[in-house]
């Protein structure tokens, strides 16, 4: 019985321990809880910001022939909301140029312009400011830096047309026209456009490049020892072109890298670069030292440089090289200027914690990533340019290739009455219409006879600015007769005469460029010159 009793007394230091345990316990679920909270709000803010510029760049493509971009973008920005407070966009981040959507290249200033690139920031230095935190000031954070990028471009590439709806549009009536009467078509080398846009993520670090490109990484050189005067620590490294989704090892990285080594991609389409390093010492089964550093997540740890950067000069640690002694290649001995090509980027890294270290030299691994554009990149492509600004009489075609028919469409190649017809022309075709992309027509009936009747559905539209399709092939007779299909035009009805003689009846239009918000757009499918929708690019 003493022998038990002897034994209470050390229940209750236990149980003290246990409450400590619990308490420590508590705090850090606390703050991983705080954490979550923060990084679901980020997370939020994120998508929201991502909304508000999409419906700003959408806006200003709409605008792009009025010169009105910019202020539509700032409109429809602030009608949009992060954490509850409008987004404020600064003016100078509404960048109007040109989208090449075969690379999917945007330049910024370039023209002709056909796309604008917005770009909305809750940031330091932003109208808004960073975003605010719940918890993360408690760690010294008094926000979060977001951005969101979005661009919208006038896509040519058409093929269909849905029914106009609530938000307008312009109406497909069943007319064709011939191409030779109203156009011309013209071959665009797909190589002959490729060009590099090329940037730096501010807030993430990341390498963005637009385009087809071939990519070298070469290492130029590591260095990192366990303390001073102490082992070798080996580095390894790795490189991803999808914005760190997949990491590819570059050659050596298994025993550690020595400097020199090089991995090559080619024919890349655009490009997300991050660069990744590991740096691991294990002794005796122990690992003393195990670090990783990646550029693509704004770490302080990361150094990238673009030509016309100056070169840091950081003093190498216990008799070192220095990173000068690195980077000598690559910049102007007096000035310290990066020469590197525009297209290229220097990684620097740093394994220190303390960046206030004399250790903390960012020569532990040094990347270069050379980019030039890839040689065979596309195939050619067709672009159908109309004569915009010509007149032209488009119905009916008594000189038609074929007898009987003259000019007028069965849409859904079943209706051809003379009421059905009327129909659609008084209220445009009400189905959607498309063009398959591969072969790039479609052969559709035509209608038979001179249809007089249709005369006052289609007074009734004289000064509207209406679609119509295009032809380049028509066979058969009467009944029988099959127009090929390949590409649309849009046309001013100016005046209509179907009642005089035969050789005076005529439908006259003017040709227009067009942009409209129901034209369906496919990569693959002709270029139109003149007819474009605003979609989002990127």
């Amino acid at each position: 019985m003493k022998a038990m009793m002897g034994r209470f007394p050390d229940a209750h230091p236990r149980r003290g321990s246990v409450l400590i345990i619990f308490a420590a316990a508590l705090v850090a679920l606390l703050g991983f809880a705080a954490l979550a909270v923060d990084l679901g709000a980020i997370y939020s803010a994120k998508t929201q910001l991502q909304s508000g510029a999409d419906a700003a760049s959408l806006a200003a493509i709409h605008e792009l022939s009025s010169g009105q971009t910019t202020a539509a973008a700032v409109h429809y920005a602030g009608l949009n909301n992060v954490m509850e407070t409008p987004i404020t966009l600064d003016p100078a981040d509404v960048v109007t140029g040109s989208m090449d959507f075969s690379t999917g290249c945007f330049t910024p200033g370039a023209q002709p312009s056909n796309a604008v690139k917005v770009t909305a920031k809750r940031a330091e230095g932003a109208p808004d400011g960073p975003l605010p935190l719940f918890f993360a000031n408690v760690l010294g954070r008094n926000g979060a830096n977001i951005e969101a990028e979005s661009i919208a471009a006038l896509d040519g590439r058409v093929n269909g047309v849905i029914q106009p709806g609530m938000g307008g549009g312009t109406d497909l009536l069943p007319f064709a026209v011939r191409k030779e009467d109203v156009g011309h078509t013209e071959t665009i080398d797909g190589n002959a456009g490729n060009m590099i846009e090329f940037a730096i993520d501010p807030g993430t670090g990341t390498v963005e490049v637009y385009g087809w490109v071939d990519l070298t990484v070469t290492v130029v050189g590591t260095q990192l020892t366990y303390g001073a005067g102490g082992p070798t620590i080996p580095v390894s490294g790795a490189v991803s072109i999808d914005n760190g989704q997949i990491f590819y090892d570059i050659a050596g990285s298994s025993t550690g890298l020595a400097g020199g080594e090089t991995l090559i991609f080619n024919d890349v389409e655009n490009a997300r670069i991050a660069v990744k390093g590991r740096a691991r010492y294990v002794e005796d089964g122990r690992t003393l030292f195990d670090r990783t550093r990646v550029s693509n997540v704004g770490s302080p740890y990361v150094i990238v440089l673009r030509a016309g950067d100056i070169a840091p000069a950081y003093a190498g640690f216990d008799g070192q090289e220095g990173i000068s002694a690195y980077l000598a290649p690559y910049m102007d001995p007096q000035t310290r200027e990066i020469t590197i090509g525009d297209n290229d980027v220097i990684f620097l890294f740093e394994y220190m914690d303390d960046l206030t270290s004399e250790a903390a030299d960012f020569q532990d691994l040094v990347v270069l990533c050379t980019f030039s554009a890839a040689e065979q990149i596309a195939q050619s492509e067709t672009r159908f340019v109309a004569h915009v600004g010509d007149t032209v009489d488009f119905y009916p075609y008594y000189d038609s290739e074929a007898p009987g028919n003259f000019g007028l469409l069965s849409l859904d190649g079943v209706s051809n009455s003379a009421s059905t017809i009327s129909e659609w022309i008084r209220n445009g075709y009400p189905g959607t219409f498309v063009i398959p992309p591969d072969p790039g027509y479609i052969t559709l009936n035509g209608c038979p006879g001179v249809t007089t009747s249709i005369k006052q559905a289609v007074s009734e539209r004289v000064g509207d600015v209406v679609l119509v399709t295009v032809y380049d092939e028509l066979t058969g007779e009467g009944n029988n007769a099959w127009y090929r299909i390949p590409y649309f035009l849009a046309l001013r009805i100016d005046s209509v005469q179907l009642t005089s003689a035969p050789q005076n009846r005529h439908i006259t239009g003017t040709i227009m460029g067009l942009q409209t918000s129901n034209l369906i757009t496919t990569p693959g499918a002709p270029e139109h010159a003149s007819l474009a929708a605003g979609r989002l690019a990127r």
